[in-house]
C-alpha cells in the first residue's frame, strides 16, 4: 500500500513539474495579446469616465457637453 502512494505521489509531483514546462501555443500568445488589449482598453475607459464626471461637474471650452 505505502508503494502505491509513493508512486501515486511521484506521478502526480510529474504531473504538477512538467504543466509549466510546456511551450507557448499560437492561440495562448493571441489570449495573452487580447486580454493586454482588453485591459489597456478599460484603463482608457476608466479615465474617460473620471473625465466626464469633472468635465460635467465644471464645463470648460474643451468639454463636448458645453451648452453655449
Amino acid at each position: 500500500m505505502k508503494w502505491k502512494l509513493f508512486i501515486v505521489g511521484v506521478l502526480i509531483v510529474g504531473m504538477l513539474v512538467t504543466v509549466g514546462c510546456q511551450p507557448k501555443t499560437a492561440h495562448e500568445r493571441y489570449r495573452q495579446r487580447t486580454y493586454r488589449l482588453i485591459r489597456s482598453s478599460d484603463a482608457v475607459g476608466m479615465a474617460d469616465d473620471v473625465d466626464a464626471v469633472f468635465l460635467s461637474e465644471r464645463p470648460s471650452h474643451l468639454s463636448p457637453w458645453l451648452n453655449e
